[in-house]
């Protein structure tokens, strides 16, 4: 994922941009935290229209932007040990039980995504902008 802004203000229009969400495949998360943020910038853009464009769109950085990276990293570090590239992954398996651990170890990858919701970050957005 591209380090900067996470979303662009042009002329009083945002956008927030396809490379916000461009991140290898091997968690599975790009398609859907983009929904889950057009999600929450609705909301918010909604529900604070008397406040300036600016603010919320800060606020909504604040809040998603450290999932995003979260995410990208996971993922990266997922294709790595996928393609057993990755420093704890066995440099040359042999047994089952070398590609057993290194199952296990991505298969704890996963479990992030069970944790917390995108009403959890909207909620936390939403305090932010009161």
């Amino acid at each position: 994922m591209r380090s900067g802004k996470y979303y662009y203000l042009i002329l009083d229009r945002f956008l927030t941009p396809v490379q916000a969400h461009a991140m290898t495949p091997h968690q599975g998360v790009g398609g859907g935290q983009a929904i889950e943020d057009a999600y929450i910038l609705g909301k918010l853009l909604a529900n604070h229209s008397t406040s300036p464009a600016e603010d919320i769109l800060r606020v909504y950085e604040k809040v998603r932007l450290p999932f995003a990276q979260q995410a990208a990293e996971k993922s990266r570090v997922n294709g790595m040990m996928y393609e057993i590239l990755h420093a704890n992954s066995p440099r040359d398996p042999k047994t089952p039980e070398e590609l057993t651990s290194t199952g296990e170890t991505i298969g704890k990858s996963f479990q992030w995504l069970a944790e917390g919701s995108c009403d959890d970050d909207l909620q936390q957005a939403e305090a932010l902008l009161k």
